[in-house]
């Protein structure tokens, strides 16, 4: 028989994750004893996720937001070269080595979180990361003409 999904919180003295033992979403903080290491502590309704008491839930989650994202590439790599006219080559360029970004952001992550035995304090590495492409999308892709000229010289 298959096991029914329940509340779980994770624990933050051992870190694994721990039936709540509530039967619907609190809606208010509520005390939750860890199994494992005994510690009885006070949980947010924003720690406690629907699922069962494992160490698969994250990593699911984490690897369904990197499928997810498989677009954003060539989707910015095509906006980012928009109009640029000349300056096509270096924009080219320049967005291709953007890409050792991710190579880089990586060891950072992984440094923080091994410094501050924290994943939570390492995720803003990623957030600053995801903060910046969304001012992209919404700010930064806008295409600026100077006052100056007009769109249709390009034609001429």
């Amino acid at each position: 028989m298959r096991e029914r999904k329940q509340f779980v919180v994770n624990c933050k003295d051992c870190r694994r994750d721990v039936p709540s033992g509530v039967k619907a979403f609190p809606f208010q903080s509520i005390v939750v004893t860890c199994l494992l290491c005994k510690e009885q502590r006070r949980y947010l309704p924003s720690e406690v996720f629907l699922g069962r008491p494992n160490h698969l839930v994250g990593p699911s989650a984490l690897m369904a937001t990197r499928f997810c994202m498989l677009l954003m590439f060539p989707t910015i790599f095509a906006l980012g070269l928009k109009e640029l006219g000349p300056n096509t080559r270096l924009g080219a360029s320049v967005l291709v080595m953007a890409i050792i970004g991710g190579a880089v952001i990586a060891p950072v992550d992984g440094s923080i979180a091994e410094r501050s035995h924290s994943m939570a304090i390492a995720f803003f590495v990623p957030l600053t990361c995801y903060l910046i492409v969304a001012y992209f999308a919404f700010i930064g892709s806008k295409v600026r003409i100077p006052a100056g000229s007009r769109r249709d010289s390009y034609a001429a």
